[in-house]
């Protein structure tokens, strides 16, 4: 597939991502089938992985960073309580949305209280478009010229609001489109002087909508994720899916009916959920647990820093404690050892495991009641959290109880076309390569306007 020109019309997807965005771009042969890959926009952004930009924005006194750059300029420079903008996916699913972009930033984000969130939103996925660009004609030259529908994955499952939220934010990716059509370089290297900020949201189209010929659509994390790892259907003999996708900023799960003999699945709205309970408040606790030890006698400056740093690294330090038994770090001269158990007695660690068990509890139970006229049911669990033993063990145990089922955890092969490398890599990208990737009955398009 690497290097050829192709003839299909493709489809890009971005996942923003709490922590990481992510991006995957698909065609489709003449048979229909999909061929969906990860694109490399960390390489483009020159971010630590070759699949992962920051998620964040960070503006500083004259320059507007993005992504790995942002990141970059907190860590390295001394900004007061000034801090980046992140969770760009959780403001995006959050309640009220349009007061929300019309609103200005924080002083905490924003010291002189310029910019709009809208304004932010549009420029970071105006860089993640320009990332994916250069990732993309690497790949296949003529290809991002064919790009037909721009798809994003997303949490929190509100019906009721989903076609306001879906027309708001097919607004900011046509606005992204006309600003990462210029190919600016500040945009593509994620540094752009505040002073050119009004000019770019200037480059806006004369219209709110994309050319005819292209649409916005969006799909559910837990259907994007579930595809990335059963293109072909699920297999025989499983009668239902509840598939679980855990993030760092929300848990989200779905019921899903399986049609044999195709083996395609269908998405029961009704079971939809999502709870803002999720890895980073599990990270937290690990860092918390780290600068609050007596040996280290942090001072509040040093802790402020240590957090600084830590928060870079969070997520392996986290996944080293629940995996093995020790941890080892080395703050300047001094090592300090922590251990697995250490973790599980911090009273924040134990306080936000019971909240997510509970939370995850009463979903499942839920999801469990729709079930009942199926014989088979798999539980599928991705995203970064799918390997923490506690959500697994409970998962099962919540399906199993009280009922008759066959239920088991639905296990697959690592998808080699994934190109991802590593299972544990494509636990992150798999709701970025599923949504490129998914057939049209999974995704959800704003119906009130051409876009």
């Amino acid at each position: 597939m690497r290097g050829g020109g192709i003839t299909q019309n493709g489809v890009l997807c971005l996942d923003f991502g709490t922590a990481f965005a992510k991006a995957a771009y698909c065609h489709f042969d003449d048979s229909a089938h999909a061929h969906p890959i990860a694109l490399e926009i960390g390489s483009q952004g020159h971010a630590d992985n070759k699949f992962l930009i920051p998620s964040e924005v960070f503006i500083g006194n004259e320059t507007l960073y993005i992504g790995a750059r942002a990141r970059q300029h907190l860590l390295e420079e001394d900004f007061g309580m000034r801090e980046s903008l992140r969770s760009f996916k959780t403001i995006l699913s959050a309640r009220d949305l349009e007061a929300i972009l019309e609103s200005k930033l924080p002083p905490k984000y924003d010291p002189g209280r310029t910019l709009t969130y809208r304004a932010v939103f549009v420029l970071n996925l105006a860089y993640l478009m320009s990332l994916a660009r250069q990732s993309i004609r690497q790949l296949y030259p003529d290809a991002y010229e064919r790009i037909r529908e721009f798809r994003y994955v997303f949490p929190h499952w509100v019906e009721s609001e989903h076609d306001t939220r879906l027309r708001l934010i097919s607004e900011l990716f046509v606005a992204a489109v006309a600003i990462s059509d210029q190919e600016d370089e500040d945009i593509l290297n994620g540094a752009l002087p505040i002073e050119r900020v009004p000019e770019m949201l200037a480059t806006g189209p004369g219209s709110p909508h994309l050319e005819q010929s292209r649409t916005v659509g969006a799909v559910f994390e837990p259907a994007a994720a579930l595809f990335a790892y059963f293109p072909d259907g699920i297999p025989e003999g499983v009668d239902a899916v509840v598939s679980l996708d855990i993030g760092a900023g929300t848990t989200d799960l779905a019921h899903f009916r399986i049609d044999h003999p195709s083996s395609t699945f269908e998405l029961i709205p009704g079971t939809c959920r999502s709870i803002s309970v999720a890895g980073d408040a599990l990270d937290a606790a690990v860092i918390n647990m780290i600068v609050e030890d007596s040996r280290l006698s942090l001072t509040p400056a040093r802790k402020k820093v240590a957090w600084k740093r830590l928060s870079a690294i969070v997520r392996e330090l986290k996944k080293t404690l629940l995996a093995d038994t020790f941890l080892e770090l080395r703050f300047g001269r001094q090592d300090v050892r922590f251990k697995s158990d250490d973790l599980y007695d911090q009273v924040d660690f134990k306080s936000a495991v019971s909240e997510m068990k509970t939370a995850v509890w009463s979903v499942l139970d839920r999801i469990r009641a729709e079930t009942r006229t199926a014989k088979h049911i798999s539980v599928f669990v991705s995203g970064w959290g799918a390997n923490y033993p506690f959500l697994n063990d409970l998962v099962l145990k919540t399906m199993h109880a009280g009922k008759p089922h066959a239920v088991e955890r639905l296990r697959h092969e690592f998808p080699a076309w994934g190109n991802a490398g590593s299972e544990d890599m494509f636990l992150q990208l798999s709701t970025a390569v599923g949504g490129a990737g998914v057939g049209p009955k999974l995704v959800t398009r704003f119906h009130g306007s051409p876009v």
